[in-house]
C-alpha cells in the first residue's frame, strides 16, 4: 500500500475545529433553553425558578472561556488560513454573542424575582410576542449554524424586522400602562427593560446569522454588537 492508499485519519486540526463547532452548538442550546426559562418564568412570575436561570449562566460562561482558549490553541500550532480562518473567527464572534444572549437571560430572570417580590405582574401579556420572537430566531440560527445554511441564516437576519416591530409595539404598550392612574410603575419599568433584552437576544441571533454567512464565504459583516455595557 502506497502513501496515498493509506485509509485517511482526522487530522489533530480537524479535531480541533470539531471541539470548536461542538462548544458552539452546546452553548447555544443552552443559551436556548436559558431564554426558554426566562420566558416561562415570567409567565408564571416563578422567582424560584428565575433564580435558577440565574445560577446556570455559569455554564455558558465556562463554556465560552473553553471556546477561547481552544482558539487560541488552534492559531498556535495550526496558523489557519482560507476558509478555516473564516470558521474559526466567526465561531469566536458566534460565541460572544451567545454569551450575551445569556446575560439577557439572566437579567430577565432577575428582573422577574423583582417583579415577583411586588407581587406585581403589570403587563406580562405585552412582552410575550416579542419573547417568543426572539426565542424563535435564536433556535432557527443555531440550526442554520449546524446544518452550515448560508439561506437559513438570510431567513433570520430579514425576520429581525418583526421582532423590532414587536420591541417598539411592546414599549408603547408599557408606556401608555404606565400613565394610567395607579399604575405599578416599578413592575412595568420592569417589563420595559425586559422588552429590550428580548429585542438585544434577536439582534445576537441576527450577529450569528451574519457570522454564519461569513463563514461561508461571505463578507465581514457590520458590526452589530450591543455595547458592553448593554445588561443589567
Amino acid at each position: 500500500m502506497t502513501s496515498s492508499e493509506k485509509p485517511h485519519t482526522v487530522s489533530s486540526f480537524d479535531e480541533d475545529l470539531l471541539h470548536m463547532r461542538t462548544l458552539v452548538i452546546q452553548m447555544g442550546a443552552l443559551a436556548h433553553a436559558q431564554v426558554s426559562m426566562a420566558i416561562d418564568v415570567l409567565e408564571a412570575l416563578d422567582a424560584s425558578a428565575a433564580r435558577a436561570i440565574v445560577a446556570n449562566d455559569g455554564q455558558i460562561d465556562r463554556l465560552q472561556v473553553e471556546a477561547e482558549l481552544l482558539a487560541v490553541q488552534i492559531f498556535s500550532r495550526h496558523a489557519p488560513l482560507a476558509e478555516d480562518l473564516r470558521d474559526v473567527l466567526a465561531s469566536l464572534r458566534v460565541v460572544s454573542a451567545l454569551e450575551r444572549v445569556g446575560d439577557y437571560a439572566k437579567n430577565i430572570a432577575r428582573r422577574t424575582v423583582r417583579m415577583a417580590e411586588l407581587s406585581q405582574n403589570g403587563a406580562v401579556d405585552a412582552v410575550g410576542e416579542l419573547g417568543q420572537g426572539a426565542r424563535a430566531l435564536l433556535r432557527d440560527v443555531m440550526a442554520a449554524f449546524l446544518d452550515r445554511d448560508v439561506a437559513k441564516a438570510a431567513s433570520v437576519v430579514a425576520a429581525d424586522e418583526a421582532v423590532d416591530r414587536n420591541y417598539n409595539k411592546a414599549f408603547g404598550t408599557l408606556l401608555n400602562a404606565a400613565e394610567q392612574p395607579g399604575a405599578p410603575v416599578e413592575s412595568l419599568t420592569h417589563l420595559q427593560f425586559i422588552a429590550k433584552h428580548f429585542e438585544r437576544i434577536a439582534d445576537q441571533a441576527t450577529n450569528i446569522a451574519e457570522q454564519i454567512q461569513y463563514a461561508e464565504g461571505g463578507a465581514i459583516p457590520a458590526e452589530r454588537h450591543t455595547p458592553a455595557d448593554d445588561v443589567d
